[in-house]
């Protein structure tokens, strides 16, 4: 790579270098493969005295929807030198804007198809019967897999030709056979055979359906060496810079029977479960260990894969994941309302701010991001409804023909269910999807990436409580509350000191991010006055959901002490006080329009349902944190109790003093 990078083609330093690990998976190899890269590329700039022009870089870590992205943002290096995008989907198609990426790496993934060839399930075509791979299989069946292994790498192969620029590179780590699989009785795929014997045994024995043995393959195959050299020399997208194979017993130590075993039990399990149901598998991988036991090891030893390489040119989230009962995905009816009742004015202020003709390279795709976007739907609404508005503006100028791609960024923190989120996209989305984990309220994205910034109810909630009110020794000691509602001033001035802290610190990361003139819509949960002001204000319910944990800690069933160290990182400021923060000039931004949404007349009469659910979908990942999911039902219920008796026209009149304030920012030409 390095004799191939040549960073005088990239001495833009706001410009970053945008790298792609296809396949990702969620262990470390994959940030060590990256990190390598980046290394070598910034070394590339240091060798030729370009090291003050060394740009950022921004990683897109890809794998399919299924993938447990969860774990992958939360094991990520904490002192990674470059900005982290998830994206899911799979690689066989397109995944991100033309020419948007300069180097792309994929390793041990290619010898994985897309799906197993129709016909080897199929009766009356080349049936695979009793076994579940190719191996010893009729020629019928090997050529099925060669001929979807052929198709579904050609998709690769053109899907990054559109994705990469002029000159970038791309690393292929693929599994492959040195020879045709008929040639050889000693083959790389003989775990297989013995897996797929296993199941034939438990078949004889009635513990699994004969029938459904006899329809399960596995999609994976490793191509002769010379066949994927002939798919690539085809492709007339890419030169092939350089070319090597590697013998995989010269790389690796002799495989044991454990590591055998737990990597096929990693890699296939999954398949196995669908297919049979989870109850078999221990019993399964026990006969498998047994069989591996008794292969001889001289076998293993022969039958070690060749890998081809080839060179072508923790904050923690508050909210419930899933889309169970309690989850916020089914929770989050009064963020709709908000969403809804803005989507006019947001739409209007696009018409008039968005000018199509200083965006009309088709080549440079729309940056958009949705900040704080939780696993719901409505964060699919808001980004649907400000791409269609931004289309229209090109179609009413004539420019229909020069609509660019558009890349959608969803970000979280990295506790958020990304998993939910990916696998719930929209089918039908018009748009490039990417996860980025962590908090907005820093950089997230390289400088002047985004066009278009949106977040939804996300800034009322802080990044942390303030450490002076769990401080016995301080005078905001918050003793006996779990908020600051009722509480003394100098518990107040520190939530309010705080989140003061917290929305500077977001102005000046979205300031780097985004472009000149750049759109940035704020849907800010707000309060009408100060709360000191006002005995009847939004955050009773807080108040109602800390005495039901503070009568629990009488009864002995949670810990006093606990209850008094806990507080939940919530703050609705007074809207004067968001206004002023927002007009200091510092920041770069512009004003272009402010509405304020009270929440009465955006949402209907809450009933006892909705406040519950809406509650604990938003608030149970701290009560868990702090005192245990054991109680999370009681407390509930309990808190359903006094829900029901509070009065009804209190809660009328809390709504009323809670309000939601949009506003929309342009961002200042750069300097």
């Amino acid at each position: 790579m390095a004799n191939e990078f040549d960073p005088k083609t990239y001495d833009d330093p706001k410009k970053p270098i945008c790298i792609a690990d296809l396949g990702c998976s969620t262990g470390p190899n994959t940030f060590v493969a990256l990190q390598c890269i980046i290394e070598t590329i910034e070394h590339q700039y240091k060798s030729q005295g370009l090291a003050a022009k060394i740009p950022e870089f921004q990683v897109f870590f890809n794998d399919i929807v299924s993938n447990d992205f969860n774990t992958l943002f939360q094991t990520l290096p904490p002192n990674r030198n470059y900005f982290v995008a998830g994206v899911p989907g799979s690689f066989r198609g397109r995944l991100f804007p033309r020419e948007s990426l300069h180097f792309i790496n994929s390793s041990s993934t290619l010898n994985w198809l897309s799906k197993v060839p129709t016909e080897i399930t199929d009766r009356t075509s080349a049936w695979n019967k009793g076994k579940i791979h190719v191996k010893n299989a009729p020629k019928e069946v090997i050529d099925a897999y060669a001929t979807q292994y052929k198709m579904d790498f050609e998709d690769f192969l053109h899907a990054r030709a559109e994705e990469l620029v002029s000159d970038g590179l791309m690393a292929l780590l693929i599994p492959a056979a040195a020879v045709l699989v008929l040639d050889s009785d000693i083959e790389m795929d003989k775990v297989y055979e013995l897996l797929g014997s296993c199941l034939l045994d438990m078949t004889k024995e009635g513990l699994v359906s004969e029938e459904k043995v006899d329809s399960f393959n596995l999609p994976i195959y490793h191509s002769p060496v010379k066949h994927i050299m002939a798919i690539l020399e085809r492709n007339e997208c890419f030169s092939i810079e350089q070319v090597k194979t590697m013998n995989a017993f010269e790389a690796l130590t002799h495989p044991n029977v454990h590591a055998v075993v737990s990597m096929v039990r990693a890699t296939k399990e999954g398949f196995l479960e669908r297919q049979f149901g989870g109850g078999i598998i221990d019993e399964l991988f026990l006969r498998f260990t047994k069989k591996v036991v008794e292969y001889p090891a001289n076998l293993f030893l022969q039958n070690m894969m060749v890998q081809m390489v080839v060179n072508v040119s923790i904050p923690q989230s508050p909210m419930k994941g899933g889309e169970g009962p309690h989850s916020y995905a089914k929770n989050s009816n009064n963020q709709r309302a908000v969403i809804d009742g803005n989507k006019e004015l947001i739409q209007k202020v696009i018409a008039s701010e968005f000018d199509p003709q200083t965006h009309c390279d088709p080549k440079k795709p729309i940056c958009i991001t949705d900040l704080g976007c939780s696993t719901g739907p409505n964060t699919f609404l808001s980004v649907q409804y400000i791409i269609e508005t931004i289309e229209n503006q090109y179609q009413s100028q004539g420019l229909a023909a020069k609509i660019p791609e558009f890349q959608v960024f969803f970000n979280d923190l990295v506790s958020n269910d990304f998993n939910t989120l990916f696998q719930t996209l929209p089918s039908n989305r018009n748009y490039f999807a990417s996860g980025v984990p962590g908090s907005f309220r820093g950089l997230l994205f390289p400088r002047e990436r985004l066009h278009f910034i949106n977040s939804s109810s996300t800034l009322n909630w802080l990044s942390k409580v303030p450490k002076e009110i769990t401080d016995r020794t301080s005078a905001a000691w918050n003793k006996g509350r779990i908020h600051y509602r009722n509480a003394p001033k100098e518990v107040v001035d520190a939530y309010a000191t705080q989140y003061k802290m917290e929305f500077e610190n977001f102005l000046r990361a979205r300031a780097e991010e985004l472009v000149s003139d750049g759109l940035m819509a704020l849907q800010i949960p707000a309060a009408a006055d100060l709360v000191l002001d006002s005995d009847i204000d939004l955050d009773r319910i807080y108040e109602l959901l800390g005495s039901c944990l503070l009568d629990m800690a009488k009864e002995g069933l949670v810990s006093e002490e606990k209850v008094d160290s806990f507080n939940l990182p919530i703050y609705y400021s007074p809207v004067k006080n968001v206004m002023a923060i927002l007009e200091r000039n510092e920041y770069c931004f512009r004003i272009e329009q402010v509405k304020i949404l009270n929440v009465f007349d955006a949402f209907t009469f809450p009933n006892i349902q909705a406040v519950v659910s809406g509650l604990r979908a938003t608030v149970e990942g701290f009560l868990e944190r702090q005192f245990g999911g054991g109680i999370i039902d009681e407390l509930f219920r309990r808190f359903t109790k006094k829900v029901v008796e509070y009065p009804a026209n209190l809660f009328l009149q809390n709504l009323k003093v809670q309000v939601y304030l949009l506003v929309i920012l342009k961002r200042k030409p750069h300097s």
